[in-house]
C-alpha cells in the first residue's frame, strides 16, 4: 500500500508538472502573436489560443529571448566537430524548428527529452504537419533520474561525449528533488567533456513576491523542489561547483534585459502594448535567472554583454564594454576542490521500455523514427577541477565615493560592463563578506575583478571608508496592533487594494481609488473608504452622482486651511489619464464637516514615551493627543464625502507627487499617455485656480515617476523613483519653494534605490517605506537625516501572521510620531495570481528613529 500511494502521488505530481507546459505554451504563443518574439511554429502546438495580459507577454518574452540568445551564441562558436543540443524537459518548445528554419542547425544534432506522455503528444503534432523533415532531430521520452538508461539512449542516438554539447534545463530541474536533479548535473559533467549547462529557473523564494510564487506552484500541485536548497544565483553557482563544473556565470532577467537586450529592442517592446505594471515586471525578472556552467576552460562564454555606452540619444552601439568596477560589483565564490536549411523528418515514432525505478520526470518513451525501440543504461558521477566564478549583481544607479553611495541616474553609469561581472576567469579573487550593491561591506574593502577581452583577469582592491560607531544591535520596525476593542476587521476587505491613495483628516483616513475586489471580481474601485484610527472601523462611502473616481496612481492632498482634500491626476487605464481636479470634503454625523486638525508629527515630541520597544500591543487612544476633541467624543460616526470638480489639471499625469504649502499645490514628475516620464514642477494656486510651471535653478531631480514627495521646513523633498531608463533611483532632492532653488542632498551610509514606496517626515528625519528595485534585497524602511544626509536601512517584516505583506503600490499614514499604518499594497504577481495585502499593518518605527539619531 505505501508503494501504491507513492506511485499515485508521483503520478499526480507528474501530471501537474505537465500542466505547466500546457499553460506556458499558450502564453508563449500569445506573446509571439502580439509581436514580442518571432516564432512561426509555436501556434502549431496550441490547441486553443488565448490572449494573455501585457505583463505575461513581457515575462515570456524575456524568457524566450534569453534562451534564444544563448542557443544562438553557442551555435556561432567555430568548431570542426558536430555540435549537440540536449533539451531536458523540452515540453512543446519550438526552438529547434525556429533555428532549423533559419539554417542554423546544419551541423548540429538536437535532442529533446520529456515525459513519455508529452513526447507522444508532441510527436503526433509533428507528424501531422509538414514543417519537419530531418535526421538531426530526436524526441525522447525518458525517466531523467534513470541515468543508466539515459546514457544508453544517448549512445544509440550517436551522441558523442567529446563533441561540443549544450544541455538546456528551462524550468525543469526545479520540479525534481534536489538530489535527483544534482545527479543529472554531475552526470552531464562526466558524460560530456566539452559541455555547457544552461539552467533557467526561479530564485529568491523568501521575500514577499518569492513566497507568493512558491505558494502558487505548491497550490497547483507542482512545487518547486529545489528552490529552498538553492535559493539564489550564488547558491546555484556553488551547486555546479560542487558537481565538478569548472566555470559559471549567471544573470537574473533584470540584468539580462538591461545588458543583453539592445535599447532599440527595448523601445520596440515598450511600443507594442500599453503597459503600466513596472513593479510586477521588475519583481518577476528578479525572481528568474539564467546560468551557464562550463566544464572546459577553453569554452567561450555565452553571456557576453553588449556595451551600454549611450550616444546622444542613448542608443547602444553593440560593442563590448570596458570594465567599470564602480558600476557593477563582483561577488566571488570561494573555490571548492572537486575529484569535473531546411530539413525533413522520417515518418517514424518509437516507444521504448519503461523503467521500474521511481523518478521525478516520467518513464521512458522515445519518438525518433517512430517504430523502433531504444533502451539504455550507464552512469558515471564525479567532478573535476576547481570552479572559478563571479556572480554579477546589477545595482541601480549607485556609485562609490569615499566609501559612501551617491546617485547616478544614467543607464551608462549602471551597466557599463556586466560582461566582466559575469565572467569566471582563471584567477579567483576572494571578497570577505561583500554585499556590493545589495548592502555594505563588513571589511571596508571591496575586491573587484576586471577581465580583458582575451580572458586575462586583474584584481583591484578598493579601500572603502567605514563609519565607526558603538556596537549596537540594529533594531527593526515592529508589527504592532490595535487594542482588542480597536482591531480592524480583516473580513471587511475595504482596504484591500493597491494603486490607491490615502490622506489623514483629523483622526480619519480617507482612501480613494485603486484596484481591488468588488462584487467578487477584481476591478478598479469606485467608492471611497473612511477609516477611524481610534476604533479601527472602516466605512465604505459611495461617490455621489456621476463622479467617477475609479483611478490608480493619483495623489490626495489635504488642504490645511479648508479641511478638505484635492484629488489630482491618476489614470483610468494606461491610455486614459484623469485630468480633472476633484475636491472632497469629509462629513460626519449630522453633516458636520471634519476639520484638518490632526497632530503635527513634524513637531518635536518625546518619542521614548510613545515607543515602547517591548510592547506588542499599542492602544492608539493614548497617542493622538492633538486630535479634535469633538470628533473624539463622537459616539456614532456615519462619514460621507461631498464631491465637486475644481477644474482640469494641466498636463494630466499619474505616478506623480503633490504637496501643499501656503495655499499652493506643488506637483512633480509622473508620466502620461504620451510621455513615459515627466520632469517638470507645476504649481496650482488654490485661490486663483491657475497653473504655472517652476523654472527652478540648481540640482534638479530630472525626469522621474513613482517617487515620493514631502514637505520639510518650507522645502519639498523628492526621493527615489525611476528615471527615463526605468532604473530605480536613490537620490534625494530638496526644492526651496520660496527661492525656487533645487539642492541634491549628499548622502552617507547606505540608501537602497527604490520606487513605488511611500514617505513621511518626522522632525528632521525622512522615512521611506518599502518600494521596488532591481536588487535581490528588496527595499525596507529607510531613515534619512535631512540635516546631515546620513541614511540607515532597516528590514521590514515580510509577513503579518500567516499573510504575506508587500510594500509597494501601498499607502501609509503616520498615526503618531513613531507609528505608521501601511494600507493596502500588492499587485499582479505575473502568472502566480493577484496579491493584495489583507489588512492594514501598523509598524512601530520609533526604535529605528532613535537608532538613526545615533
Amino acid at each position: 500500500m505505501p508503494t501504491s500511494n507513492a506511485k499515485t502521488q508521483k503520478s499526480r505530481h507528474d501530471t501537474a508538472v505537465q500542466g505547466t507546459n500546457d499553460s506556458s505554451i499558450v502564453s508563449k504563443c500569445s506573446m509571439a502573436k502580439h509581436g514580442y518574439f518571432r516564432d512561426d511554429f509555436l501556434h502549431r502546438f496550441v490547441a486553443k489560443e488565448a490572449r494573455r495580459a501585457p505583463l505575461i507577454h513581457r515575462g515570456y518574452f524575456i524568457r524566450a529571448r534569453a534562451i534564444d540568445y544563448i542557443l544562438r551564441e553557442f551555435l556561432k562558436q567555430s568548431t570542426h566537430q558536430r555540435k549537440q543540443i540536449i533539451s531536458l524537459g523540452a515540453g512543446f518548445d519550438s526552438s529547434f524548428f525556429r533555428l532549423a528554419s533559419e539554417g542554423l542547425l546544419e551541423d548540429t544534432v538536437y535532442i529533446e527529452l520529456d515525459f513519455p506522455e508529452v513526447v507522444k503528444r508532441k510527436g503526433e503534432i509533428i507528424l501531422q504537419t509538414d514543417f519537419l523533415n530531418t535526421d538531426c532531430y530526436k524526441l525522447i521520452g525518458v525517466d531523467l533520474s534513470d541515468l543508466h538508461r539515459l546514457e544508453e539512449l544517448m549512445r544509440l542516438c550517436q551522441i558523442k561525449g567529446d563533441n561540443p554539447t549544450l544541455l538546456l534545463s528551462e524550468c525543469v530541474l526545479t520540479y525534481m528533488m534536489a538530489n535527483s536533479s544534482t545527479k543529472i548535473i554531475k552526470w552531464a559533467n562526466e558524460t560530456f567533456g566539452f559541455a555547457t549547462f544552461v539552467l533557467y529557473e526561479q530564485i529568491n523564494p523568501d521575500d514577499a513576491f518569492g513566497q507568493v510564487m512558491v505558494n502558487h506552484f505548491t497550490k497547483i500541485g507542482s512545487p518547486l523542489q529545489c528552490i529552498h536548497t538553492y535559493p539564489t544565483q550564488q547558491s546555484q553557482l556553488e551547486r555546479f561547483n560542487q558537481a565538478g563544473w569548472e566555470r559559471g556565470e549567471a544573470l537574473d532577467m533584470n540584468q539580462f534585459y538591461r545588458c543583453l537586450v539592445t535599447q532599440e529592442e527595448r523601445r520596440r517592446i515598450c511600443d507594442l502594448e500599453p503597459f503600466d505594471e513596472y513593479e510586477e515586471w521588475h519583481l518577476k525578472c528578479a525572481h528568474y535567472m539564467v546560468l551557464c556552467a562550463y566544464n572546459n576552460d577553453n569554452r567561450t562564454r555565452l553571456l557576453c554583454v553588449i556595451n551600454s555606452k549611450p550616444g546622444a540619444s542613448g542608443d547602444i552601439d553593440g560593442q563590448l564594454c570596458e570594465p567599470r568596477s564602480d558600476d557593477v560589483k563582483l561577488l566571488n565564490i570561494r573555490p571548492v576542490p572537486q575529484p569535473q536549411k531546411y530539413f525533413s523528418i522520417k515518418s517514424t515514432c518509437l516507444h521504448g521500455g519503461h523503467s521500474s525505478k521511481s523518478c521525478d520526470r516520467g518513464d521512458t518513451d522515445i519518438c525518433q523514427s517512430p517504430r523502433d525501440v531504444l533502451s539504455g543504461g550507464g552512469e558515471n558521477l564525479g567532478g573535476k577541477g576547481d570552479f572559478k566564478s563571479e556572480l554579477c549583481l546589477l545595482g541601480s544607479a549607485e556609485k562609490k565615493d569615499s566609501g559612501f553611495l551617491e546617485t547616478e541616474s544614467t543607464l551608462e553609469k549602471v551597466r557599463r560592463d556586466i560582461s566582466d561581472a559575469s565572467h569566471f576567469g582563471t584567477n579567483l579573487c576572494e571578497a570577505d563578506s561583500c554585499e556590493t550593491n545589495l548592502g555594505k561591506t563588513n571589511t571596508g574593502e571591496i575586491i573587484s575583478c576586471e577581465t580583458d577581452h582575451k580572458g586575462s583577469d586583474t584584481c583591484e582592491k578598493i579601500q572603502c571608508e567605514t563609519i565607526s560607531r558603538p556596537t549596537v544591535c540594529k533594531p527593526q520596525p515592529k508589527l504592532v496592533s490595535f487594542s482588542d476593542e480597536q482591531t480592524i476587521n480583516p473580513s471587511s476587505c475595504l482596504l484591500q487594494r493597491f494603486g490607491h491613495s490615502s490622506v489623514l483628516i483629523g483622526h480619519h483616513i480617507v482612501t480613494i481609488g485603486g484596484f481591488g475586489n468588488h462584487a467578487n471580481k477584481h476591478c478598479r474601485l469606485q467608492n471611497g473608504v473612511v477609516t477611524d484610527i481610534l476604533t479601527g472601523k472602516s466605512v465604505d462611502v459611495a461617490m455621489p452622482g456621476d463622479f467617477k473616481l475609479d483611478v490608480l496612481h493619483h495623489t490626495l492632498v489635504a488642504l490645511e486651511t479648508e479641511g478638505s482634500i484635492l484629488l489630482l491626476g491618476g489614470r483610468h487605464s494606461p491610455v486614459k489619464c484623469n485630468t480633472q481636479i476633484t475636491k472632497l470634503e469629509l462629513t460626519l454625523a449630522q453633516g458636520h464637516r471634519c476639520a484638518a486638525s490632526a497632530y503635527d508629527v513634524h513637531k518635536p515630541r518625546d518619542t521614548t514615551a510613545d515607543s515602547r520597544e517591548g510592547s506588542e500591543n499599542v492602544n492608539l487612544k493614548e497617542v493622538p493627543d492633538h486630535l479634535d476633541d469633538r470628533l473624539m467624543s463622537s459616539q456614532s460616526i456615519e462619514p460621507g464625502l461631498i464631491v465637486s470638480y475644481q477644474g482640469n489639471m494641466e498636463n494630466g499625469r499619474w505616478r506623480h507627487t503633490a504637496v501643499t504649502h501656503r495655499s499652493k499645490v506643488y506637483v512633480y514628475g509622473g508620466r502620461n499617455e504620451t510621455s513615459p516620464v515627466l520632469g517638470e514642477c507645476l504649481v496650482y494656486d488654490l485661490s486663483s485656480h491657475t497653473w504655472s510651471q517652476i523654472s527652478a535653478l540648481g540640482q534638479c531631480p530630472g525626469s522621474r515617476h513613482s517617487h515620493t514627495a514631502a514637505l520639510w521646513n518650507g522645502q519639498m523633498v523628492i526621493a527615489g523613483g525611476v528615471d527615463q531608463e526605468l532604473l530605480p533611483l536613490n537620490s534625494i532632492h530638496l526644492l526651496n519653494v520660496e527661492e525656487q532653488h533645487w539642492v541634491e542632498l549628499k548622502l552617507t551610509g547606505h540608501l537602497k534605490p527604490r520606487y513605488s514606496h511611500t514617505c513621511h517626515v518626522v522632525e528632521d528625519f525622512l522615512i521611506l517605506v518599502g518600494g521596488v528595485n532591481l536588487d535581490h534585497s528588496p527595499p525596507g524602511l529607510a531613515v534619512v537625516n535631512l540635516l546631515t544626509g546620513h541614511c540607515e536601512e532597516f528590514d521590514l517584516p515580510q509577513k503579518n501572521g500567516r499573510d504575506v505583506v508587500m510594500y509597494h503600490k501601498h499607502s501609509s499614514i503616520m498615526v503618531d510620531s513613531s507609528r505608521l499604518m501601511v494600507i493596502g499594497g500588492g499587485g499582479n504577481c505575473f502568472s502566480f495570481g493577484t496579491h493584495i495585502n489583507t489588512t492594514p499593518v501598523v509598524l512601530d518605527v520609533g526604535p529605528c528613529l532613535r537608532y538613526s539619531q545615533g
